[in-house]
C-alpha cells in the first residue's frame, strides 16, 4: 500500500465523470451522486480486468485514480449529501452515522 500512496501523491488527479464535469446541474443531487457512484464502479472493474489480465503496468495507475475518486466521492457524500439528508429528516445517528463508518474503515485498508 506504500508504493499506491506515493505514486498516488505524484499523479492524484480529482476526476469527475465527464457528465458531471461538465457542470451538469439537471441531474439533481440523488442523480449526482448516482453518476458519481456508477463511475466509481467503473473504475474499480478497470482495476479488477487489469488484475485479471494480470497486466501488472496499469494495475497501479488504475488502483489509484480508483482510490481518489473514491476518496472523492466519500468527501462529497460527507460534506453535501449527508448533512443534506440530516437537516431534512432530523436523523444524525442512523443511515449516515453508519455510512461515515463504513467510509472510515475503507479509507484505512
Amino acid at each position: 500500500m506504500a508504493f499506491f500512496n506515493r505514486a498516488k501523491k505524484k499523479t492524484a488527479k480529482n476526476r469527475l465523470p465527464e457528465s458531471l464535469s461538465q457542470g451538469n446541474l439537471e441531474v439533481g443531487i440523488v442523480g449526482f451522486f448516482s453518476q458519481d457512484h456508477r463511475f466509481c464502479d467503473g473504475e474499480w472493474a478497470r482495476v479488477e480486468a487489469a488484475i485479471a489480465q494480470r497486466d501488472s503496468a496499469r494495475i497501479g495507475e488504475l488502483f489509484i485514480a480508483y482510490d481518489n475518486s473514491m476518496r472523492r466521492h466519500f468527501e462529497m457524500e460527507e460534506r453535501v449529501l449527508f448533512p443534506a439528508f440530516e437537516a431534512a429528516t432530523g436523523m444524525t445517528m442512523g443511515p449516515t452515522r453508519m455510512m461515515r463508518l463504513e467510509h472510515t474503515r475503507m479509507r484505512s485498508v
